[in-house]
């Protein structure tokens, strides 16, 4: 159930992270974006934000004690396919994860084919460097519901009932985005 639990957070995750950029960083459109795409990139930082400010501090912290317990967290995108690799700092906490999906971009947006999600064709806005690769994905509720009760399965108790009593509070118009950001 854990090794399951991690590959459809990861591929919900497989495209999105946050941090600012420095201004002189020139980011690629059309073609050039496309090409630059084409890299293996190891994941820095992931953030959520939510349409509800206040929300963001819970799935925030379990988002980041995710990244602090991997020792690769890699995406290789090759052109069709987006190749996710994910491993454990400590072996126990779950076996290592290697996901394949279909991807396409047009117009500057990406869209990934997420199994996981029953096929799905899941729109990405990105902007990519010769260094860096940002990656934003927008959720709503029920998505994100889906996320946290994912994760929650298998983590401490106390931070389990937490995670249940954050989305028992969540309105019915709850949305935002995550955000992932990726080095070369």
């Amino acid at each position: 159930m854990e090794k399951y639990l991690y590959i459809i957070v990861i591929s919900m995750l497989a495209v999105f992270g946050f941090s600012s950029c420095s201004d002189d960083e020139s980011f690629y459109k059309g073609d050039a974006a496309r090409e630059a795409l084409k890299h293996k990139w190891n994941v820095s930082s992931i953030e959520v934000k939510t349409n509800d400010g206040q929300k963001d501090e819970i799935p925030n912290f379990i988002l980041k004690t995710f990244l602090l317990n991997t020792k690769q967290y890699a995406e290789t995108f090759d052109g069709q396919q987006l190749k996710t690799v994910v491993e454990a700092k400590d072996p126990a906490l779950f076996e290592p994860i290697q996901l394949s999906e279909r991807y396409v971009v047009m117009d500057d947006n990406l869209y990934v084919e997420s199994q996981l999600l029953g096929n799905q064709n899941i729109p990405y806005t990105f902007k990519v460097s010769d260094k860096t690769l940002i990656v934003q994905f927008k959720f709503n509720k029920q998505m994100f519901e889906q996320i946290l009760q994912l994760i929650g399965t298998n983590i401490d108790p106390a931070i389990q009932a937490q995670i249940e009593a954050f989305l028992a509070d969540l309105p019915d118009d709850f949305s935002g985005e995550i955000i992932k950001k990726l080095k070369r």
